[in-house]
Parts: structure tokens; sequence; C-alpha cells
């Protein structure tokens, strides 16, 4: 039986639209995880309130930003958002 280790993590970000809209996934966090352009990453994103915008997989577009429209498509911009992330399984 393989064991592997699961890396989760929870951050604040902000929304902006330049020129898609998305965010920024903290460049510290984003080499800790071994990811590059084109890796998927699970994401839950909600509200500071605690309301779920997104609950799935999405994937790096660019370097740390996740613009990925099915993710991002009920965010506003200029919005506080908590999210937590992990390694796909």
């Amino acid at each position: 039986m393989a064991v592997k280790n699961l890396l989760t993590v929870s951050f604040r970000a902000t929304t902006y639209h330049n020129p898609r809209k998305g965010f920024s996934f903290p460049n510290e966090l984003y080499d800790a995880f071994g990811f590059s352009g084109g890796s998927q990453v699970a994401l839950l994103i909600s509200k500071m309130s605690g309301d779920v915008f997104f609950c799935g997989i999405s994937k790096f577009i660019s370097d740390p930003e996740i613009t990925e429209a099915d993710t991002v498509r009920h965010l506003g911009l200029g919005q506080k958002i908590c999210v937590t992330a992990s390694r796909i399984p």
C-alpha cells in the first residue's frame, strides 16, 4: 500500500481582472506544492462570510494564477476570497 502526503493550505486573496478575471496563488505555496503551468489543483473558494463559490478541480493557466473561466465565473472584481487548496489525489 502506497502512502501519499497530502498538503492542504488556506489563504486569502483578492480577485482582479487583468486582462482576465482571476486571482494569484501565493508564489511560496506554488513552489512548495511543486506546481507549474497546466498543473491541476483541488480548490474550495469562498467569500469571507463562508459562502462557497467553487469546489472542484482547476488548473493553472499561467504560472501562479487561477483564471480558468469555470473556476472564477462567479467572483467579482476586487472581491476578497478565502481559498483552500491541495494537490489532487
